[in-house]
């Protein structure tokens, strides 16, 4: 009973604890009442707004990403996203429940301002800067290289958009940040944590991002407005690529152009570089990392850069100015006078500048071998170094190439000067036959180039009533009396051509009662190499010359073209194609000097230069000067003709002359082979050599000219040949044989030693095989060059062009 009884009130108790307990939970409830609900709500919708702000963090990354990687479109759709977010933030703020919480509970109603001051500015940010960079950007995108490498007005306007960006986005970024350190902080941690490193970084690198905007805003209005207006004014006539080919006042223009900008910009350029200098460092790591590498450069490179900025000064007063002086002044155009003459003057002009600009392309171009800055950034200096590697490579063939001209100029007093030319076809040990000749005068600086005429015009035959130059006895046995002693023409047959060229200097005084300055000699190659420069000619009688042909045309097929059988018979006839083929040879060599003083610019006159020290190494352009200093000049740059003097650089000669007047010398064929060297106990060293001379005529022309001694010889073909074989300077020839049992005699001419075979015959197509052994001189370790009569070998498979 009574347990039961217990049970009863237990189990009615229950209840009871139960209604008691709701009943305190009712009233904790209803003590709470509205706060209560006003934290739970207010904690809901604040995790709201802090995922909102997660998302808005996120997407303003993304916009950052989007503009590293040039995806402007993906930059607007970010910035429109944030937008939208933030229309939502606000959206989740104009609650009703948030509204009640502000009335409800003031504490509270501060995180709203709070967050809808955050979302002002959010906004503020987005139209002031987000937006007019990211439509900046979509219409202009950021400057490629390729722009930046075109110096002109179109990299001009990219600077000036640039400038009025920065304009526009520096006091707006300056508001913003301003805007952004008044916010209050938020009163829950949870939305606090999301916004509070961003004020942090705005409130301590505030003063440093402000003092970087000032800097931008600063260089543009000192450095990048005025680069662009410069671009923009003159951009169209200041190129990278200046066209060295047009010297004269065009690009002179070009070039002031240029030193005003490097005189207005560099010391602009020189300031701004060495106040980043001075900027302060951000406190935050990330952004320190994108601007810390440019701060680095300019502060580890200041002393380089300043360095190539002074130079750059340097260089505009020392070089462009002085160059763009010379240009406007004499301009290569009129290089050649309305006559037709050069102006000497003008050359004189260029080569001056050449040394007043030298010290700045030597020291240029050490700054750029040794500056770190230059050294680190190849890609970067790779244009401005392919110019200085050409300003060089053009300063290198100066040097090389002055001295021929300085020494025909000479000291500027009037000269005259005898230009020969060496006919290859009728072969002469330093050429040919000089068969023509003209007159090159400079007077009152300039130079005229005269007709050519024919030899005798100019130059008499020494046995009508003109005494012979003296002729040794050694030059006796060598070139034979009778002919080298009493023919001008002959003076050739003498392989060492200062000697020649004394002979024909001392004919033409006797004759014109004038001394020669000098005496230029070329043969009929020179004709084609000048076609290299011109591109092909055509004759008055319609044949077609290109470099190859014109070697073969002039001295061979213009021949077996004019010259007959009655020719040979009839003197009129003969005379006739005497004028023929001299006047045609005239023609093209009037032709090719014409083309190529037509347009003389920068690059032909190189070109002239190569095929000018071309032709000296191989003996067909020759020169000599009367004045002792000018010959020696001439000796040493290689073009005197002289037989080997230098021991240090050994020769051996081998000089060969035709004795009848004919136009066998196009078929001579010499080939040479030197054996395995021995050494010597004096430290020369010697040589096996095997010669094979051969006279290549084909049956062709055999067969044509058969019966005409002018262009075959007497012989049908037939070479009446001597052959000479000179030792090295200091050296000598031994055991000297040949195979056809041909006499050879040893003799020293120019103190040099050396074996000849006095007047021999060579049949058509027939060899002859020398073998000696050559030794240098004591000493001399080198293998002696081989230097020949020049031959036409080259020019025989050559055909007319089409």
């Amino acid at each position: 009973m009574m347990k039961n009884t217990t049970k009863t009130k237990d189990t009615n108790r229950k209840p009871v604890k139960m209604a008691i307990l709701m009943v305190v939970l009712a009233l904790v409830v209803a003590g709470l009442a509205f706060g209560g609900y006003q934290a739970f709500v207010y904690y809901d919708e604040a995790t709201t707004l802090a995922r909102q702000a997660e998302d808005l963090k996120k997407e303003l990354k993304l916009l950052v990403t989007h503009v590293e990687k040039g995806n402007y479109e993906a930059a607007n759709l970010s910035v429109e996203k944030i937008d939208s977010l933030s229309a939502g933030m606000r959206t989740t703020i104009s609650d009703q429940r948030w509204q009640l919480i502000q009335e409800k509970a003031p504490k509270y109603g501060e995180d709203l301002k709070t967050a809808t001051a955050f979302l002002d500015v959010v906004d503020e940010a987005s139209n002031t800067v987000l937006k007019p960079g990211v439509k900046f950007l979509r219409e202009k995108g950021l400057p490629s290289k390729a722009t930046f490498s075109k110096i002109g007005p179109e990299l001009g306007n990219t600077l000036n958009d640039y400038a009025a960006l920065i304009d526009e986005l520096t006091p707006a970024i300056e508001k913003v940040l301003d805007d952004f350190n008044k916010l209050p902080v938020f009163q829950i941690e949870k939305l606090e944590s999301k916004v509070s490193k961003y004020r942090v970084l705005a409130k301590e690198n505030g003063p440093e991002i402000v003092t970087y905007l000032r800097f931008a805003k600063k260089t543009s209005d000192t450095f990048i407005r005025p680069a662009a207006k410069f671009l923009i004014d003159h951009g169209s006539a200041l190129k990278l690529d200046l066209d060295m080919d047009k010297v004269g006042p065009e690009l002179a223009d070009q070039i002031v152009v240029l030193a005003d900008g490097i005189d207005q910009l560099t010391p602009i350029a020189e300031k701004t570089l060495k106040e980043i200098n001075t900027l302060p460092a951000f406190k935050i790591e990330k952004v320190e990392n994108k601007i810390s590498k440019y701060r680095k450069l300019a502060k580890d490179s200041e002393t380089d850069i300043v360095d190539l900025m002074k130079f750059a000064r340097e260089l505009s007063a020392g070089v462009i100015r002085p160059a763009a002086t010379v240009m406007t002044r004499s301009p290569l155009s009129k290089l050649k006078t309305e006559s037709g003459d050069v102006d000497t003057k003008i050359i004189r002009d260029y080569l001056s500048l050449v040394e007043t600009v030298r010290p700045y392309l030597t020291r240029i171009n050490e700054i750029f071998k040794t500056n770190k800055l230059l050294k680190d950034h190849p890609k970067q200096t790779a244009k401005i170094t392919s110019k200085l590697d050409s300003a060089m490579e053009l300063l290198e063939k100066y040097d090389a190439y002055v001295p021929y001209i300085d020494v025909v100029l000479g000291d500027g007093s009037d000269k005259t000067y005898l230009i020969v030319a060496q006919n290859s076809a009728e072969m002469r040990a330093s050429g040919g036959l000089p068969a023509s000749m003209g007159l090159v005068t400079i007077k009152d600086g300039i130079l005229h180039i005269g007709d050519f005429q024919p030899v005798l015009n100019l130059v008499p035959f020494l046995n009508k009533g003109i005494k012979a130059n003296t002729v040794s006895s050694v030059e006796d046995k060598l070139f034979v009396k009778e002919w080298y002693g009493k023919k001008l023409t002959a003076a050739t047959v003498n392989p060492h051509f200062p000697t020649a060229a004394k002979r024909i200097a001392n004919g033409f005084k006797k004759q014109n009662k004038k001394d020669l300055d000098g005496i230029i000699s070329m043969t009929p190659e020179i004709v084609g190499k000048l076609i290299k420069v011109t591109g092909p000619i055509t004759l008055s009688n319609g044949v077609k010359l290109d470099e190859k042909y014109s070697v073969k045309y002039l001295q061979r097929d213009i021949y077996f073209q004019y010259y007959t059988k009655k020719t040979i018979k009839d003197a009129k006839l003969r005379r006739k194609a005497d004028d023929k083929a001299n006047g045609l040879f005239a023609e093209a060599a009037k032709k090719v000097i014409s083309g190529v003083m037509s347009e003389l610019n920068v690059k032909s006159i190189l070109k002239l230069l190569d095929i000018v020290k071309e032709a000296s190494e191989k003996r067909i352009f020759l020169m000599w000067m009367a004045n002792a200093e000018s010959q020696e000049t001439v000796k040493k740059l290689g073009c005197s003709g002289s037989l080997n003097y230098d021991k240090n650089d050994p020769q051996l000669g081998i000089f060969f002359n035709i004795r009848d007047a004919n136009r066998l010398g196009y078929y001579v064929d010499i080939k040479v082979t030197y054996g395995k060297a021995t050494a010597n106990k004096d430290g020369s060293v010697t040589y096996p050599v095997t010669v094979k001379l051969k006279n290549n005529i084909d049956r062709t022309s055999e067969t044509k000219g058969k019966g005409n001694a002018y262009l075959t010889s007497r012989h049908d073909g037939t070479m009446r040949a001597i052959i000479y074989f000179f030792a090295p300077s200091g050296g000598k020839i031994t055991n000297f044989k040949n195979n056809s049992k041909v006499e050879s005699k040893s003799a020293t001419y120019e103190k040099l030693k050396l074996y000849y075979c006095p007047q021999f015959d060579l049949k058509p197509r027939k060899t002859v095989t020398y073998t000696f052994k050559v030794t240098t001189a004591p000493g001399v370790n080198v293998k002696p060059r081989l230097v020949t009569t020049p031959l036409l070998t080259s020019y025989r498979n050559a055909k007319e062009p089409k």
